[in-house]
């Protein structure tokens, strides 16, 4: 299995250490690899997310299950998120920028797109991205019955 996940900014410097001990527990399972891209410098919103989402697209490796994180979507609890993304033979998590993406134009662009959402609540990037790599480690637990999910 191969893990991509897609995001924005690289200045997590703080949480560099914690996001490394996720990953290396991911890495029993499946490789994961990380494909920051740098926000656009666009002061229309609208044009800027449809930049950075057509950035997105040209970076989603072919033959992946695509999943956006987005705030008004299906939010699984654990079990059922361990299900979707272990189910896969590869996977690409986006977290979008600032000001999130083009919706419309990844859905016309990915046919295979499914849109998730963690909670209604607004996180940092930093915190996401952390929140986003536990999860993805505690689904492997719960399909392999190993003991970290309570």
């Amino acid at each position: 299995m191969k893990i991509t996940i897609i995001d924005f900014n690289n200045d997590e410097e703080d949480l560099k250490k914690i996001y490394s001990k996720f990953v290396k527990r991911i890495e029993f399972f499946s490789s994961v690899n990380f494909i920051i891209l740098k926000e656009k410098k666009e002061v229309n919103i609208d044009k800027k997310k449809h930049l950075e989402t057509l950035e997105i697209i040209k970076n989603i490796p072919k033959n992946s299950k695509v999943f956006l994180f987005t705030i008004n979507s299906r939010q699984p609890d654990s079990i059922e998120f361990s299900k979707t993304v272990t189910n896969e033979a590869n996977i690409t998590l986006i977290i979008g920028g600032s000001n999130g993406v083009d919706e419309q134009k990844l859905e016309q662009e990915i046919t295979n797109l499914e849109k998730i959402s963690f909670s209604k609540l607004t996180f940092p990037h930093k915190i996401f991205k952390l929140l986003v790599l536990e999860q993805i480690y505690r689904a492997f637990c719960i399909q392999k019955n190993i003991k970290y999910h309570k």
